[in-house]
């Protein structure tokens, strides 16, 4: 129940203005609940078929659809192991579609746990270009490393650095920037009520701050001509417009652009004088997804910087690589590196990680152990049925999957490795022998 008395909804009153009546009468509804189809791996039409569930397109995304919220156990099922697609609240979507995502971009997700929006730049990528995604807590970064590697990401980097530093190293290297900005978070109150209890007022100008020093960061990597968007989850004026116009203010050489995908309302232009704040867009409920603000800027300065590209080194042992790789998949390897006894395939394009602290650079393919090739897990996400000379493919409600997925041995008439595929689609992968296969997915990942 709303209460109006609540110093929370009375800061709404004030925020809100005119919309606030609107944005009461969205607690008489359920919140929005939505997934995004990861087209790196299927298409909707083959989802929705297999998962049986109603999808209806959001206004946010292409990719993006609206689920019932009486649908349960979704994160346990096997496409989603699979990475066919990603539970996203809707409108969190809108970010990336204002970025406006080119096939060859190099993109940074400076702020991106758990990595919604990443793996979302990476779907427009088509596997071209580069996202570098970077998160400054360690825990959460772990998290980002495991979405990215589900969702069968090839062309990333991943790192656990400081904005600052992170930025300044890359300086004018992107085509892209998204600063999906920490904050007060006031636009999930319909998802977690609870939070309206521990909402403080105060919290509003600690976030602000700290969302514009993470601005003046980024601001250093993009690109001359380059694209940078601001989002956040929060309807607080002094964590949008105000924060855009403070940017602004310093910064001659930005300027705000129109954002071609209709979705949301006009930015408010009673918490600053700039009337062009109205071309970025907030999010209320009644628009079809919790709340949100975004805000897209252009980079109009006079000179680029650039950054030198990574110097790769080579493996020690080429030949053993080579053995495994043509006994067991039949497509291209890509470029390949090696850092300790790991194999990594690099992007096609990555800059000097010196310095930066990195947790993934591409896909790591696996691991010399003695006078052997190990491979891991990340190298069958990456991959796809055909890329592999021997696979068991499974449909999603055979039980087999299930016991798979629970980490257990599960029949097979192949020898050696072998990817486990569901509706044609890799979950991982393990080693045949004696009509069994010895189960590799990985414990942290398993069905308990």
């Amino acid at each position: 129940m709303l209460q109006l008395d609540n110093a929370f909804f009375q800061c709404m009153k004030n925020t809100l203005q005119e919309d606030f009546e609107q944005y009461k009468a969205s607690f008489d509804n359920e919140p929005f609940r939505g997934l995004r189809v990861n087209t790196l791996k299927t298409d909707a039409e083959k989802l929705a078929s297999i998962l049986n569930i109603k999808m209806t397109k959001t206004p946010f995304y292409d990719e993006g659809f609206y689920i019932d919220n009486n649908i349960k156990g979704l994160g346990n099922h096997p496409l989603h192991h699979a990475g066919a697609f990603y539970l996203q609240e809707p409108s969190a979507m809108s970010a990336v579609s204002a970025l406006e995502v080119q096939t060859g971009d190099k993109v940074l997700d400076l702020c991106a746990a758990p990595g919604g929006k990443s793996t979302q730049i990476a779907d427009q990528l088509k596997g071209s270009g580069l996202i570098w995604s970077n998160e400054i807590v360690g825990s959460r970064a772990k998290i980002l490393c495991s979405n990215m590697e589900r969702m069968g990401i090839t062309n990333s980097v991943v790192s656990n650095a400081h904005p600052d530093v992170l930025c300044s190293k890359l300086q004018g290297y992107f085509d892209k920037v998204l600063v999906d900005a920490p904050c007060s978070g006031e636009g999930m109150v319909r998802r977690e009520p609870n939070a309206v209890t521990e909402w403080k007022e105060e919290n509003r100008s600690v976030c602000a701050d700290r969302q514009l020093k993470i601005l003046e960061s980024a601001c250093k990597a993009l690109k001359n001509g380059g694209v940078m968007v601001y989002s956040t989850c929060t309807l607080s004026g002094e964590e949008n417009e105000l924060v855009i116009d403070k940017f602004l203010q310093s910064h001659s050489e930005f300027k705000l652009e129109a954002i071609s995908k209709q979705f949301g309302r006009p930015a408010y232009t009673h918490f600053c004088d700039n009337p062009e704040i109205t071309l970025a867009r907030r999010i209320l409920p009644c628009d079809g997804g919790e709340g949100h603000f975004v805000a897209r800027l252009r980079k109009c300065g006079d000179e680029d910087c650039y950054v030198g590209e990574l110097k790769l080194k080579p493996l020690a042992d080429d030949n053993m690589f080579r053995e495994f790789w043509q006994s067991q998949f039949n497509c291209d390897h890509g470029r390949l590196t090696q850092i300790g006894d790991s194999v990594i395939i690099l992007p096609q394009s990555v800059p000097d990680l010196s310095g930066l602290h990195i947790l993934k650079c591409g896909v790591e393919a696996g691991k010399f152990v003695k006078n052997r090739f190990q491979p891991e897990h990340a190298l069958y996400m990456a991959s796809k049925c055909e890329h592999l000379k021997n696979v068991v493919e499974l449909d999603a409600n055979d039980p087999l999957c299930t016991q798979f997925l629970k980490g257990a041995e599960i029949p097979c008439d192949k020898k050696g490795y072998c990817g486990v595929a569901v509706n044609g689609m890799v979950m991982g992968f393990g080693k045949a022998s004696n009509g069994m296969l010895k189960n590799h997915y990985p414990k942290g990942l398993r069905i308990l």
